[in-house]
């Protein structure tokens, strides 16, 4: 079955009519391609997470959504070795650190956490926002990775945050 031009253009609005709102924003958000396989410095990581996190609030704001409905946590892992220049895979051990909750940001506690840490390697960042529109309200979550190692652990780990979050909801940081 062939289509037209006119027809997917028909499609493709008829699809945007029906996305909400929240919907909108989680797709213009979630969009990307992930980094190319070694490891970001931490501290562009952060800033590119807080760059990411307040262009999201702004978008929310724009299409007067309450910034107080998302919430966000970034996964972190520790790298085998003594830091994460020279590291070849995570370890099992990791923790997802409260980014920003009900309009609060959790950035500098986030920094003094990561930062002296050498063997951190922040792998990404799972946003969720309060989907009022639907009849009945749900959050909806996406991941942004921010590292990826050859062997595709990090892509795992992250899958497997985000799978938890579409489970516990509001307290999947918890």
């Amino acid at each position: 079955m062939n289509f037209t031009r006119r027809d997917q253009q028909r499609g493709k609005r008829a699809m945007e009519a029906s996305i909400t709102t929240v919907g909108k924003i989680r797709r213009q958000f979630s969009s990307g391609r992930p980094p190319k396989p070694g490891s970001w410095e931490p501290r562009a990581t952060l800033l590119t997470i807080a760059r990411r996190t307040d262009e999201i609030i702004k978008a929310m704001k724009a299409a007067k959504l309450d910034p107080r409905d998302m919430a966000a946590v970034v996964v972190v892992g520790q790298v085998a070795g003594d830091d994460w220049k020279n590291a070849d895979h995570i370890t099992a051990t990791i923790s997802h650190e409260l980014l920003a909750e009900k309009g609060k940001s959790y950035l500098s506690a986030l920094v003094d956490s990561i930062l002296p840490d050498p063997s951190k390697v922040i792998i990404g960042t799972i946003y969720q926002i309060l989907d009022r529109e639907l009849p009945e309200p749900k959050f909806r979550q996406w991941a942004n990775a921010a590292y990826r190692d050859v062997d595709g652990e990090a892509e795992i780990i992250l899958a497997n945050s985000l799978k938890r979050a579409e489970v516990k909801g509001p307290t999947f940081y918890a």
